[in-house]
């Protein structure tokens, strides 16, 4: 007796994709000041730093002291 192959992650929905129509999103329309869609496309590829960067250019990112726990 032979056991089936493992199905590796995202494998059906890859066939599902390939053999169907499907809508990809390729814009913003959210935001509509240019600077807040690259914080968007920095944060959805990863680059943190990048998206942060701009709130602090735009003088939206603020730092606060907190109470330690006791």
């Amino acid at each position: 007796m032979q056991q089936l192959q493992a199905i590796q992650a995202g494998a059906a929905f890859r066939v599902i994709v390939e053999q169907s129509y499907f809508v990809e999103l390729t814009e913003i329309r959210r935001q509509t000041i240019e600077w807040q869609a690259d914080v968007t496309k920095a944060f959805a590829k990863g680059k943190i730093s990048r998206a942060l960067g701009y709130y602090e250019r735009a003088s939206h990112l603020h730092e606060f002291q907190t109470q330690a726990m006791e």
